[in-house]
């Protein structure tokens, strides 16, 4: 049951009063992995005395907003489905307001092979109906799984959260061999699916299904995102729990002594911690342990992303192939043997001046390309994500990274070696805290 503002600042007075905290928490990382751990550890009737640290100069990790033409535009995480439980949750007890962003441009929707060749998908109403009955399927076993974790607790390893209500049904097969399973033709899975995978993780078909179907979510089911920036929802978290935040804080060691933990932030020990959770992927962390004794940590390979945002007053046709005066859609999906500079041109939003705002997703920075691309150019913003995702091939069983890496020394980001979301981040932080608080 969550707790109410009311409860929140009555517990806080309480401590102002009491002058006592439950525990000392450090959580490396102020994403949505860090401010959910933050959110659940401080609820229903917890206060503990958290402080996040994070390497950036804002909260949000990988969600990130700009201002472009006079409009603020998401550059990180784009949206999330409907039927994500807890990000649904917390957008209600926050108050925060979520907008159905339904803007389509000029509500056209073309998908681009290259060198001025278009694709022209015929619908398969019979492959469609069988992906729609394979996600039904998909979100009723989810569904069974929260009810599970919802009766029996947290869970301590990636392979016991994917076992109950089924979910190992999909993450231990490649996306292909899944459609192929559930007879849904090459055909579909490479026009349809390919595309959607591409644009949302910038992979291919050998993906676990698990992220292939929440890849096909939001084009199924409402998707929703916050005006001006989904890094508001981990700004709302964190204010909510009252915790330290210290931005430009980079931790190059975590140790363990007698009295708790201690990281050194910026060349300085803090400490000690009763708990350290670490909501940054580890592959990126750059520190030390220190008299801490954890099991062999396998890396991943993440994916590299650039986001580009663009005021122009259309897709330019010539760039397309198109004789002059065509109207290019707006929409511009990359097929799977694109030989195109993105993945996916997509209208965002409306600027005051008029113009559409684009938004682009590519593997390299197409800043050279913009005044071909498009027409009435007014402004354009480039952001490289180092790290935008881990690959999300099938990992046999018991290889997923861990979530306990020691006693009172725990790790968020694993979970997205299943699918990299917002809600996955949300379940993983409310999955740590739940363990410390031992709910």
């Amino acid at each position: 049951v969550m707790t109410t503002m009311i409860d929140r600042v009555f517990l806080l007075l309480c401590v102002f009063f009491v002058g006592s905290y439950g525990k000392r928490i450090g959580i490396v990382g102020g994403g949505i992995g860090g401010g959910a751990t933050a959110y659940y550890l401080n609820m229903p009737s917890m206060v503990h005395r958290i402080e996040i640290f994070e390497k950036n100069n804002y909260i949000g990790g990988r969600l990130m907003h700009t201002v472009i033409d006079g409009i603020e535009c998401e550059v990180g995480g784009d949206a999330w489905s409907s039927v994500n439980t807890y990000m649904m949750e917390i957008m209600k007890d926050l108050g925060i307001p979520i907008s159905n962003n339904s803007y389509d441009g000029n509500g056209k929707t073309g998908f681009y092979e290259g060198n001025g060749i278009w694709y022209n998908p015929k619908r398969d109403l019979v492959d469609e109906a069988k992906l729609l009955v394979q996600i039904g399927l998909f979100r009723a076993r989810l569904a069974d799984n929260y009810a599970v974790r919802q009766k029996s607790g947290p869970f301590k390893t990636v392979d016991e959260f994917t076992h109950d209500g089924g979910l190992d049904t999909y993450t231990q097969t490649s996306t292909s061999d899944f459609m192929s399973e559930h007879a849904i033709s090459g055909l579909f899975t490479w026009a349809d699916i390919l595309p959607l995978t591409s644009i949302i993780y910038d992979q291919g078909l050998s993906i676990n299904a698990f992220a292939g179907i929440v890849s096909v979510l939001p084009s199924v089911t409402d998707a929703y995102t916050v005006q001006g920036g989904n890094s508001q929802i981990v700004e709302a978290m964190i204010a909510f729990t009252g915790a330290g935040q210290y931005l430009n804080s980079t931790v190059t060691e975590i140790a363990r002594q007698q009295d708790g933990y201690y990281l050194t932030v910026n060349g300085d020990p803090q400490g000690p911690y009763d708990d350290v959770v670490i909501a940054t992927p580890i592959e990126f962390l750059n520190a030390s342990f220190v008299n801490i004794s954890m099991a062999p940590i396998t890396p991943r390979e993440f994916v590299e992303w650039h986001v580009t945002l663009v005021s122009a007053s259309s897709l330019n046709p010539s760039y397309f192939g198109m004789p002059a005066g065509s109207t290019v859609p707006d929409l511009v999906v990359a097929t799977g043997n694109s030989t195109a500079p993105f993945a996916v041109i997509n209208p965002m939003l409306k600027a005051p001046s008029g113009n559409t705002i684009y938004k682009i997703f590519s593997n390299s920075d197409i800043s050279s390309l913009i005044s071909s691309i498009f027409v009435g150019v007014r402004a354009s913003y480039v952001h490289a994500w180092p790290f935008t995702f881990p690959r999300l091939d099938v990992v046999a069983p018991g290889h997923y990274q861990p979530i306990v890496l020691a006693d009172g020394l725990y790790y968020v980001n694993t979970i997205e070696s299943l699918a990299s979301a917002m809600e996955c981040s949300t379940l993983a932080g409310r999955n740590i805290a739940q363990i410390i608080n031992g709910t």
